[in-house]
């Protein structure tokens, strides 16, 4: 199974990531940037999913860290930023989202970032490379968009 890591500071979002994802990857998570260095340089994982904002250690400092060690692991970034596309490009990170996402889409681009190979060469859930549908014999999943606020982050449910 592949392994993703999930940085953000935001425990809500991370137990979130790490619940929807953990049907298809062994999922690990992180609440900053340094704990995130910590485990990349004692365990090999097959992609990243990196908050940019967040205390002590933030996403940029995790990149350029990572460049530093010549890191080839693709990391996507997840931002409210919007000047994502621009902080891609220039921190070399394998692709963006920016907050608020579906599950749908983080899905999509992590089977992008890991060569089309979802779980176990097959995509996400199926072998159409879409999240596991309501019905399919698994935990039912939904996609989800995430919004931050200055007060907590609120969750919007979509029905697949």
């Amino acid at each position: 199974m592949k392994r993703v890591l999930v940085v953000d500071d935001d425990a809500d979002l991370r137990e979130t990531f790490a619940e929807l994802l953990a049907q298809d990857y062994d999922v690990t998570t992180a609440a900053d940037g340094g704990e995130a260095l910590a485990l990349l340089g004692q365990e090999a994982f097959d992609a990243v999913v990196l908050d940019l904002m967040m205390p002590n250690v933030h996403g940029e400092a995790v990149m350029e860290e990572l460049a530093r060690r010549g890191s080839a692991v693709p990391v996507i970034i997840a931002t409210a930023r919007s000047d994502a596309g621009e902080v891609t490009a220039r921190l070399g990170a394998t692709d963006f989202l920016i907050k608020p996402f579906s599950i749908a889409d983080l899905y999509g681009k992590l089977q992008a970032a890991m060569g089309g190979g979802g779980p176990g060469s097959r995509g996400p859930g199926s072998s159409s490379g879409q999240p596991p549908a309501s019905g399919s014999g698994r935990t039912e999943s939904r996609a989800f968009l995430f919004s931050h606020n200055l007060v907590k982050p609120a969750y919007s449910e979509l029905a697949l």
